[in-house]
């Protein structure tokens, strides 16, 4: 199979529509899907498998490993610079089965991620103002929804979906404000978490078992370090509207970034450890914020903390909504779903049937609530896992079939580096599906089940009419 000549299969191309996103702007928009809000829920549990120092090293082998495989998306996102991402390289490299495939994985992960921050957002403003959720309207799984955190929800996601249907420029400008903002208050309150932290609460090093639990343990949360860095690969959709300089340049802001959230997050563990032992933050809902609580005794501080976590979140939201959209795009304008109209930009310049679409999602995530968290971030883990692997295996195959065609940003170390990709990418998958059945109680995930329908729901849709849309969209592409 050989590779499609770079003709315009995809949605255009932001060198036809200007290009409003800079290096500045990219980096807002992959750190900002990096660091959410889970570090506040989840540092906790960090500490509890593998203590203060376990985690730090589990962070650092966990960030190393998203940048052997960043590199590969740099190269590929340098090269195919459209709007639409790992799909974009799947068509060129693949064809259009395999470009329909992998969009409509990067739907299902798009798209529940949308709905998971619009739940996300909710829950923490309720927090931090309990008086805002209101009475109970009902239940669904065990959670209340209720009118206040619904309506919050709504309005949200209305603002979101508003800012994103003006354009990669509106939604940029609020991506550099959330950023921002989470950057400066985050560096405020870790700074008086580490102005107040004592290393006698740092022991035990490692945990609290010993022996062979206490290395099984670092090497599960290990097995997990590299998927709280995986928002850097969002960064391929925003290159459909990035500066033509900015492709030579991806790597370098790749590393950035996922160096950046390593950072953070070894400070992260090591605030929280350094304020309370971590057996008092057993069982604690939100163990970031119980830590300055009790360290503080504040409400000021520990909204402080909380304030971090809705930005953090606010920016994920952001950066998926405006992800989900092009994805959706692009595959319309391949022919893969929807028809054209899907693909197509309105007067200004707009994806307005995407941006509705993907609003749809956001509602439809906030009517159902916090009973969707934690399959979300199960089924979310292992797609992004998959593409790993996808984007590392297209990178080495577009090298052998086409060796002399150089991409602006290459994967330093060569195939050697892309075939350490690969090889973690495949442990990655194997220990994500290693968690799926471990933690499933009868037997078979259903997070796996909600994936394997998803996959023939797609297989049947592309089989309808997606090979003569997009052999008809690629016809019309080449003529002159």
């Amino acid at each position: 199979m050989r590779i499609e000549s770079p003709v315009s299969d995809v949605a255009p191309s932001s060198a036809e529509r200007g290009r409003p996103l800079g290096a500045w702007e990219l980096y807002a928009f992959a750190f900002g899907a990096t660091i959410g809000g889970s570090w506040i829920v989840l540092v906790g549990s960090w500490l509890h498998l593998a203590g203060p120092l376990g985690a730090i090293v589990a962070f650092v082998i966990g960030g190393l490993e998203a940048l052997v495989v960043g590199f590969s998306y740099a190269e590929l996102g340098s090269l195919y610079p459209k709007v639409g991402g790992e799909l974009v390289f799947a068509k060129r490299i693949f064809g259009s089965a395999a470009a329909h495939a992998v969009g409509w994985g990067l739907l299902l992960l798009y798209l529940a991620l949308v709905a998971f921050e619009a739940v996300s957002v909710c829950w923490i403003v309720s927090v931090i103002f309990p008086g805002v959720l209101g009475s109970r309207l009902y239940s669904i799984g065990g959670a209340d929804i209720h009118w206040g955190g619904a309506l919050l929800g709504m309005v949200s996601s209305i603002a979101v979906a508003a800012i994103n249907y003006r354009g990669a420029q509106s939604a940029g400008m609020l991506q550099d404000a959330l950023t921002i903002g989470k950057i400066v208050i985050a560096a405020v309150f870790i700074a008086f978490g580490l102005h107040a932290a004592d290393a006698g609460n740092f022991k035990p090093l490692f945990g609290p078992k010993g022996g062979v639990d206490a290395i099984a343990d670092f090497f599960v949360l290990l097995s997990s370090t590299p998927l709280f860095f995986a928002g850097f690969g969002m960064i391929t959709q925003a290159m459909g509207e990035a500066k033509p300089q900015e492709c030579p340049r991806l790597g370098r802001i790749l590393i950035a970034v996922i160096l950046t959230a390593m950072a953070f997050y070894l400070l992260i563990i090591a605030v929280v450890a350094g304020l309370v032992p971590a057996t008092r933050l057993a069982g604690c809902e939100l163990p970031a914020v119980q830590a300055f609580d009790v360290a503080f005794g504040m409400r000021a501080i520990t909204n402080v903390v909380l304030a971090v976590a809705l930005l953090g979140l606010m920016t994920v939201w952001n950066a998926t909504f405006f992800a989900a959209v092009r994805v959706m795009e692009g595959m319309g304008a391949q022919g893969l779903i929807g028809g054209a109209w899907l693909g197509r930009r309105d007067a200004r310049r707009s994806p307005g049937g995407p941006v509705l679409l993907v609003f749809a999602a956001s509602l439809i995530g906030v009517l159902i609530g916090r009973t969707l968290l934690l399959p979300i971030i199960s089924v979310a883990g292992l797609i992004v896992t998959m593409l790993f692997l996808f984007v590392c295996w297209a990178c080495l195959v577009r090298r052998t079939r086409e060796p002399a065609v150089p991409a602006p940003y290459t994967v330093p170390g060569g195939a050697v580096m892309i075939w350490a990709g690969i090889v973690l990418s495949l442990l990655l998958v194997g220990t994500s599906l290693f968690a799926l059945f471990t933690a499933s109680l009868s037997g078979f995930p259903p997070e796996l089940a909600v994936i394997i329908a998803w996959g023939i729901l797609g297989y049947g849709v592309w089989h309808i009419n997606g090979p003569s849309r997009a052999r008809s969209v690629g016809l019309e592409a080449t003529r002159p």
